[in-house]
């Protein structure tokens, strides 16, 4: 009712203090815990103690107001946990990102009212006795440490109740457009088989939408400015789960391994370029601006049921300890010669004999997970029955094929673990989707 009778003294010009103090929220602080924190997800922060009361309004969404105290909590706590310069060119280039961020937990709450979807606080406590236990804290020690250090535990209630209230509106939404059918399955079976031996990449993205442009400020600028705040030190996952628009921002913007058929085209022209550990310039797709970090890549591993079992052949052309350039040069030719001709394990077998290694070499039915983490990577990766080019190491230099490579049955785990990937992405369009039009079909004001 407060919050309805300072919308409607606004239209009347009345900007009295004293009526914002009524319902302001208190302000925060942390000085601990960020890691813990910010992996949730959730945003929250202050360097200021919360009974203090400046409340002006930043932004109004349909009757309820954003105060400026509400903005300012959270600049504090993205600067502290970012570890960004805790300087004013710092906190002018991200108010804009923190404002849209509250106007969208704002946004899903207003929705979860609309759809009778109580939170209660059974479920908020239940979270926090999680937190703790994951965290090998006592019972109450988070909201202690939260207390003691000036924050508001229902500030940081309130945020996992938007947290948890949209989570249940996506789940709703999901099983009303008929879920993950065995079809679905089967399909997505049918292209891993395909993408065997071509090309996956693992990444991370941060989304910033369409949505959060403004006559002073466009989402090319802020996915600039969060690249040079990268660039500047900050970490990608920590922005990610600060200003990213999408459901991966609670893992950090983790996408895991992608095949090129699950990217957009623009997107695929983008990180097929790339190098690992990379990050892209801001990238313009429908609906918005990516910035895309390729942390590893691969080939396609095809249908892996369970524990990956191998066969390999190695030949080994060991280095003296007193090796010349001439003598390096004979093995390194040796190798490539190898490589270029070697068209499977036979030949492999044969070359080990006619160059008399003594090494051993064939290594029969090993779990992958029990190779050391050089052959670990080609016996995941080598297409089968093809040479790795020659690996130099310490004491020589390494050639390996993989001859055979079969997973431990288990297609029921294999299944759900499709099924788990699908239900994922499914939920990313339609949290992008409700979210689109949640900003299209509500008043939001801009006041800072």
């Amino acid at each position: 009712m407060f919050k309805l009778l300072c919308f409607r003294l606004k239209n009347f010009g009345y900007r009295h203090k004293s009526y914002w103090l009524q319902f302001s929220i208190p302000k925060i602080s942390i000085k601990c815990l960020p890691v813990l924190l910010v992996t949730l997800g959730i945003y929250f922060s202050s360097n200021q103690n919360f009974s203090n009361g400046s409340s002006f309004i930043a932004a109004i969404v349909n009757d309820e107001v954003i105060s400026v105290h509400d903005l300012q909590s959270r600049i504090n706590f993205v600067v502290f946990s970012s570890k960004l310069p805790n300087k004013k060119s710092t906190v002018d280039s991200i108010k804009f990102q923190i404002l849209q961020l509250l106007i969208v937990d704002r946004l899903k709450l207003q929705e979860a009212k609309r759809q009778n979807i109580l939170i209660t606080s059974e479920m908020i406590n239940n979270v926090i006795k999680g937190l703790e236990k994951r965290n090998k804290m006592k019972a109450g020690e988070l909201i202690e440490n939260l207390i003691r250090n000036k924050i508001d535990p229902n500030t940081f209630k309130k945020q996992l109740e938007a947290r948890l209230a949209w989570r249940q509106i996506i789940r709703q939404s999901f099983l009303k457009s008929g879920g993950v059918s065995e079809k679905d399955i089967d399909d997505q079976i049918q292209q891993i088989k395909i993408g065997e031996g071509k090309p996956e990449y693992n990444i991370s993205e941060i989304f910033i939408s369409s949505n959060m442009e403004t006559a002073k400020t466009s989402p090319k600028q802020v996915s600039d400015k969060i690249r040079n705040q990268i660039k500047d030190g900050a970490k990608f996952n920590w922005l990610a789960r600060t200003f990213s628009q999408s459901p991966s921002a609670s893992k950090g913007g983790s996408l895991g391994w992608v095949r090129s058929n699950q990217l957009d085209e623009t997107l695929f022209s983008v990180v097929s370029k790339m190098k690992i550990n990379q990050i892209s310039r801001p990238v313009k797709v429908a609906g918005g601006f990516y910035l895309i970090k390729l942390n590893d890549k691969r080939l396609g591993q095809g249908i892996n049921l369970g524990e990956t079992i191998v066969s390999m052949e190695q030949i080994f052309l060991p280095l003296k300890k007193k090796q010349t350039k001439q003598d390096l040069e004979v093995q390194i030719n040796l190798a490539k010669a190898v490589f270029q001709t070697a068209e499977n394990c036979d030949d492999m077998k044969k070359y080990r004999k006619d160059i008399g290694n003594l090494q051993p070499t064939k290594l029969e039915n090993i779990k992958v997970k029990d190779l050391n983490s050089l052959i670990r990577k080609y016996a995941l990766s080598l297409p089968l029955k093809s040479p790795s080019k020659p690996i130099m190491t310490k004491s020589g230099v390494l050639l390996l094929m993989v001859c055979q490579r079969r997973f431990m049955d288990d297609d029921k785990a294999f299944r759900n673990t499709i099924k788990a990937k699908l239900s994922e992405e499914r939920a990313k369009l339609i949290s992008k989707r409700k979210l689109i039009n949640l900003r299209r079909s509500s008043f939001i004001e801009l006041r800072k």
